[in-house]
Order: structure tokens, then C-alpha cells, then sequence
């Protein structure tokens, strides 16, 4: 996530159109780097998509037993991101 952001920082600077898709599991949903993450590409309005991808079972643990929000593309409500569902994906802007 934080690569894809980087990324995206980079287009955004160099001022092209290109857009970012940055694919994480439902594991990574729940690092905090996932957050700082959100928290820059909103702050700095980053051309970025983030899709997670929600296996059920991050290094075989059930996502019911690995987190309370189970609700994967609500993760970005904090920062305002619209969200959507499709078998579990979130994007932004």
C-alpha cells in the first residue's frame, strides 16, 4: 500500500494522468501502515484506487476471528473515501 501511494505521489508531482490500482489482502487490512497510508492519500488528494481483495483467511486465520469490522470496504469511511462493494473492494477518488 504504501508503494502504490508512492506511486501515485509521483504521477500526482510529475503531473500526468496516470492512476494507481494498489491490491492488498484482507491480512494487510489491519496494519496500521494501512491507515497512514489512507491518511496521506487523502491529505495530499493522490490519484490512487485501493482494492482489497478479502480471501477470507489471512495466513489462515478467519477474517471473523482477526478483526471486529468485517466490513472490509468501510475501512476508509474515517477518511471520507467513497466505497463500494464488490466482493470486497474499496476505491477512492
Amino acid at each position: 500500500m504504501p508503494l502504490g501511494a508512492g506511486l501515485a505521489f509521483a504521477d500526482k508531482y510529475l503531473g500526468n494522468d496516470n492512476v494507481t490500482f494498489t491490491y492488498f489482502g484482507d491480512g494487510a487490512a489491519n496494519q496500521g501502515q494501512v491507515y497512514e497510508t489512507y491518511n496521506m492519500a487523502e491529505l495530499w488528494a493522490l490519484p490512487v484506487i485501493f482494492v482489497i481483495e478479502n480471501n477470507q483467511y489471512a495466513m489462515g486465520t478467519s477474517l471473523k476471528r482477526s478483526t471486529k469490522s468485517t466490513t472490509l470496504y468501510g475501512r476508509g469511511r474515517p477518511m471520507a473515501f467513497p466505497a463500494s462493494r464488490s466482493t470486497a473492494w474499496m476505491c477512492w477518488r
